[in-house]
Parts: structure tokens; C-alpha cells; sequence
């Protein structure tokens, strides 16, 4: 049986992220296949107990982030992450997911392990790996254009990364974008590089209104409330923007016109700044911080508010929402990348009044909600299921090794 070393800076535990769940799927598919060695570094130290699934599908190494070793180590890698953002522009995101530790450790598998693929995750994972043998053969799943996303993100623009980006990119024998969009910006920036798109993928038997029970309604009332939902990783500062702006200035231009109006903030890590304003809001809030199962939640909701600006994260949650029958509604940047049409399961809107507007006729008109929900179940069965996508994993990789 060939074998693939996977390199993976993010350890995926547990499931609350877009990315990780991307990863665990792809060595899903690549475990029935192939010999896995799987190193991750782990930013937890819980998870080196608890790994979660990633254990139990290959030979699993830890790679415990200095930073977490203790308060000196933290304390220096934060010191030393602002000298090489200042030297060598690179963001802190990037610094603290590319430690020299993680690299050694691949470099150390690539010698006893010995493997005929190499499949890395994010372009920045081994920059501290100077040496790139052939064989084995050397693949990076993107995830996105990283210096576009830092400037949707932090309106921040790095020469520097992005020229280290490129540079990186051009080390690997096959770069894997995740949309089209990504694609060609990589095709412009690296006329020579071996491209291939495989996009965000969803178990469409998981996530299906029929395999789902939706959390019980209240003991006053057997009528589901209207509500909308806004579902992400709360830690993010960019979903904590676009929750503010659901609560602060969306529901209270929707809340007059749609009765017994509730919102559900639905993801983990929510901070006790945006929970205290989300307690002062017009309408009853929930915050569910994080859950195991999301399914019954999003299954209770009425629609998807995708309220930030960027779609970075999430477009695997849209995607996922999609496939239960959850219509949305977002901004054209947070859809970016998404092959849905205007009425496939997303509604865009370009302001936040036009947003308000197309949250009230979902909220407020069945006929509309069901005909939009319709049509993006039916938009992910032909372009999101697993065959057409992590599935693509193990096609490519026996056409590159062959």
C-alpha cells in the first residue's frame, strides 16, 4: 500500500471550524487507500489526550505549538512573532502556525516513514522545511489565497506575505485551490504551476433534513419562532464583527415588522462582550456556545444570516445549511467562491437595508423560504457531495504517483 504524510499546523479537534472539518474529510478518504502518517501540530494540550478522529485513520504525531508549553515560551514566541511581522511581514496567524518544531518533526517522518506523497495543508505549514526531495511528490490543499484573505479580513496588504506566499507555492509539485476564483488568481500569479480546484464538500446522508430532529419549541407555544441564526467560530474576530452587525444593525430593522422575532448565535468561543450585548438586544438571543451536534440547532432555525464581509470559513457552513433545507442570506463577500446562484438556497444583498429586507421575506413568506431551501439542497446534490469533491482526493493522487 503507498503511503502519504500529512502536515497539518491546525490539529482538527475538534470539528468547529470549516478548515478542519476539510481536513478530516480528506483523510477520510485518503485513510481507505492509502498508509497515513499524520503530524499536526496541536495548539491544545488537551488534545494530546483527546485527538478526536484524526487518531484512529493513520500513525498520529503531535507536535505540541511552543507557545503552549508554558507562560516563557508563550511569552517569546509572542515576542518574536511581532520582530518577524515587523522584519519579515508576516501575520501573527501565520507565525504561530509555522513553528521550525513542526517542520523537524515532518522532516524526521519523511526518513522513517518514507512516503510516496506528501500532503500538506496551507501554504505556510513547512516554510522552515528547506528541502523538498522528489521523490515523494509534493501537494498543498490552499484553503484560500492567503494575502487576499488578509486583506478582506484586516483590510491588511503585505507585499512581503504574499511574495513568501507565491514563493512557497511554487516549492510544491501540485497546488489544490478551493474555488475557481482562487484558481485563477493563482494561475495569474504562477503561469507554471500544476492547478486543481476541489472544493468544500458535505456528507449529503449527515446533513439532511430528513436525518435530523429539530430541537423541541417551547412548552408555551408548538409554533417554531421566526428566527434567524448566525453560525460560526466565535473566536474569530471577523464572525464576532458579523454578529454585532446582525444585532446591532439588521435585527432592529427586521424586528418591527416580524413578530416573536428570536436569534441564535450558534458556534463556540463567544466572548462575554458580545454575550452582554447580545442580553441587551431587542429580541431574546440565544447563545449556545459550542455544541456537539449543530444540526438540531440549525434544523430549529428559519434562516441564515452570512452578516460579515468576508467569506473566509465559511463557505463549507453555507454548504452545510444548504443541504439541511436552511435558506441564507449574505453579503456578495461572504458568498465569494460559492457556486450558488442568486435563489439557490442564498439570497445576496448588497446593503444592509436590502439584507433587512430579504431576511424579513424569508422570515415572513413561506412560499419564498421553501422555494429558495428547495433549490439549494438541490444546488449541493449536483456540485457539493462528497464523490464530487474530497472524493476527487484519492483520483488525483493515483494519476500523480502513476
Amino acid at each position: 500500500m503507498r503511503r502519504i504524510l500529512v502536515a497539518l499546523p491546525d490539529h482538527p479537534a475538534p470539528l468547529d471550524m470549516g478548515s478542519r472539518v476539510r481536513n478530516v474529510r480528506i483523510l477520510e478518504v485518503l485513510a481507505r487507500d492509502y498508509e497515513l502518517s499524520i503530524v499536526t501540530l496541536v495548539h491544545d494540550k488537551r488534545h494530546l489526550e483527546e485527538p478526536g478522529d484524526v487518531a484512529r485513520l493513520g500513525r498520529w504525531t503531535p507536535v505540541l505549538a511552543p507557545h503552549r508549553r508554558g507562560v516563557l515560551q508563550k511569552a517569546s514566541a509572542h515576542l518574536e512573532s511581532r520582530w518577524k511581522g515587523w522584519r519579515e511581514g508576516l501575520h501573527p496567524e501565520t507565525f504561530f502556525q509555522s513553528f521550525p518544531e513542526f517542520s523537524n518533526r515532518v522532516r524526521e517522518e519523511l526518513e522513517s516513514f518514507q512516503p510516496d506523497l506528501v500532503h500538506c495543508a496551507y501554504w505556510y505549514s513547512l516554510m522552515h522545511l528547506t528541502e523538498r526531495p522528489r521523490p515523494p511528490v509534493w501537494v498543498v490543499d490552499t484553503h484560500d489565497v492567503q494575502f487576499e484573505r488578509q486583506a478582506r479580513l484586516w483590510n491588511r496588504e503585505s507585499p512581503k506575505e504574499k511574495a513568501r506566499e507565491l514563493e512557497e507555492l511554487s516549492r510544491f509539485d501540485h497546488v489544490i485551490a478551493i474555488t475557481d476564483h482562487d484558481r485563477e488568481v493563482f494561475r495569474r500569479e504562477l503561469p507554471d504551476a500544476s492547478l486543481e480546484v476541489v472544493g468544500m464538500g458535505v456528507d449529503l446522508d449527515h446533513w439532511s433534513a430528513a436525518s435530523v430532529e429539530p430541537r423541541s419549541v417551547s412548552a408555551e407555544s408548538t409554533a417554531k419562532p421566526p428566527t434567524i441564526i448566525f453560525y460560526g467560530n466565535m473566536t474569530n474576530d471577523s464572525n464576532q464583527t458579523g454578529a454585532r452587525h446582525l444585532l446591532n444593525e439588521l435585527v432592529p430593522r427586521v424586528a418591527p415588522r416580524v413578530p416573536d422575532l428570536q436569534v441564535m448565535i450558534l458556534g463556540a468561543g463567544t466572548p462575554d462582550d458580545l454575550r452582554a450585548e447580545a442580553a441587551e438586544a431587542a429580541v431574546p438571543v440565544e447563545v449556545t456556545g459550542f455544541v456537539e451536534d449543530v444540526r438540531p440547532y440549525l434544523a430549529s432555525g428559519t434562516v441564515l444570516a452570512l452578516s460579515l464581509r468576508t467569506g473566509s470559513g465559511q463557505r463549507g457552513r453555507v454548504v452545510e445549511c444548504a443541504a439541511l433545507g436552511l435558506p441564507a442570506v449574505g453579503y456578495p463577500e461572504a458568498l465569494q467562491g460559492l457556486e450558488f446562484r442568486d435563489g439557490e438556497g442564498v439570497l445576496s444583498a448588497e446593503d444592509p437595508e436590502f439584507f433587512a429586507e430579504r431576511l424579513i421575506e424569508l422570515l415572513t413568506d413561506d412560499e419564498t423560504r421553501a422555494r429558495v431551501a428547495d433549490a439549494g439542497r438541490r444546488a449541493v446534490e449536483e456540485r457539493y457531495g462528497l464523490a464530487a469533491t474530497y472524493g476527487r482526493f484519492s483520483q488525483l493522487y493515483e494519476r500523480w504517483l502513476s
